[in-house]
């Protein structure tokens, strides 16, 4: 399936598998702004149209339109730049961990399905934004890396992670913005988002250690300047932020470095092994996946369909890393849907996807995005 078919896919179920709150119309359902529309066996089907295709671009096009024209901040700040929940009057809390990676990720699929240079433009605006508020000062032990989170609201500034606080970040995050500075430099020829994914990928290769169990080859929450992992004690008990498996962004960061010929080659591909071994030693056997959300506390273990799946996409994209990439892929695809399938809308022929075993409760973006690699994985056996 193409880029642009995976965006597809993404937007028509945001639109249609929308779970906020349940609301009844007489005897019609509702879910979020629209009568649940069905068919003659009492199946969902899209509410725009019932040509499938119509939906899809419908439904593309009004995440964008709210997108594009979100208002500003009372600094001149989009709020997409400062916050991760959107409502009519302000939402004090602040960005969302991997919120600007996902939207460059998204916006280089729309921009690929669309055309429209606006697309690019946002992209160039996000990018350089965070590149010049964001990073780790070079004389920290973990230099030169992105932090995931605003502290002070309107500051501007992104200076470390809602849980750990200032001088915290997460190395999961940086290379998802790494991998997605790359693109933006395919896309525009221009050096500095190069330059800006460099310089990530070399603090990860200095830092990765082999792992094992309980420690992923990063660790989920650093202090960049004192180099020590986020811990917090509960009831007399140390919990340490040192495990997660959302790396399948720091692989395709090493991918396209190597194949660029850009960087520090030879560590990259060090690194990249190194991480390789561990995620097939691990993660691949143990179903062990760990968090990925900035909300979740360091002492609440959680597995999130997040990683698990990106990973399942990273494999599938690059069958070549393993001869038993199927087995691999039905593996975590099986373990995803058996651990996360949320069997409330059964009647309407759905089965959506929850975010998290913390917080297990349906959501869009885990709904489209565990339907868009099982069609990934349909296409390529």
């Amino acid at each position: 399936m193409s880029s642009s078919a995976r965006f597809a896919v993404s937007a028509v179920m945001v639109a249609t598998l929308s779970f906020s709150l349940l609301a009844r119309n007489g005897l019609q359902e509702e879910l979020e702004y629209h009568v649940i529309k069905t068919d003659q066996e009492g199946k969902i089907v899209p509410w725009f149209s019932s040509n499938p295709g119509e939906a899809y671009d419908h439904n593309i096009r009004l995440v964008w339109d709210f997108w594009k024209n979100m208002r500003t901040c009372p600094n001149g700040v989009k709020y997409y730049l400062q916050h991760r929940i959107w409502k009519k009057r302000e939402d004090p809390r602040g960005l969302g961990g991997d919120q600007l990676n996902m939207a460059l990720s998204s916006w280089n699929l729309l921009h690929q399905y669309l055309g429209d240079s606006a697309v690019k433009d946002d992209m160039v605006y996000i990018a350089d934004y965070y590149i010049a508020h964001a990073f780790s000062p070079a004389d920290h032990e973990w230099s030169n890396v992105p932090y995931p989170y605003n502290n002070d609201l309107h500051s501007g500034v992104y200076d470390g992670d809602l849980q750990g606080g200032q001088n915290f970040f997460q190395p999961d995050k940086a290379a998802s913005f790494a991998a997605e500075a790359v693109v933006l430099y395919k896309i525009t020829g221009s050096r500095k988002y190069l330059d800006a994914a460099i310089m990530i990928a070399n603090t990860l290769a200095d830092k990765i250690e082999p792992g094992n169990g309980d420690r992923s080859p990063w660790p989920y929450r650093v202090h960049t300047r004192k180099g020590k992992i986020h811990k917090v004690v509960t009831n007399g008990v140390t919990h340490v932020a040192s495990y997660t498996a959302n790396w399948a962004p720091a692989l395709r960061l090493f991918d396209d470095l190597t194949t660029l010929g850009e960087g520090r080659v030879a560590d990259y591909q060090r690194a990249r092994l190194m991480l390789v071994d561990w995620i097939t030693a691990y993660p691949l056997k143990t179903n062990r996946w760990g968090p990925f959300f900035e909300d979740i506390r360091t002492d609440v273990a959680s597995d999130t369909e997040t990683n698990a799946d990106t990973m399942a996409t990273y494999i599938l994209e690059n069958p070549d890393w393993d001869p038993n990439w199927k087995q691999q892929v039905k593996g975590i695809l099986n373990w995803s849907f058996n651990t996360f399938a949320n069997h409330g809308w059964q009647q309407y022929g759905v089965v959506p996807i929850n975010e998290q075993t913390a917080f297990m409760f349906p959501g869009n973006s885990h709904s489209s995005r565990h339907a868009s690699v099982e069609l990934l994985l349909a296409e390529k056996t």
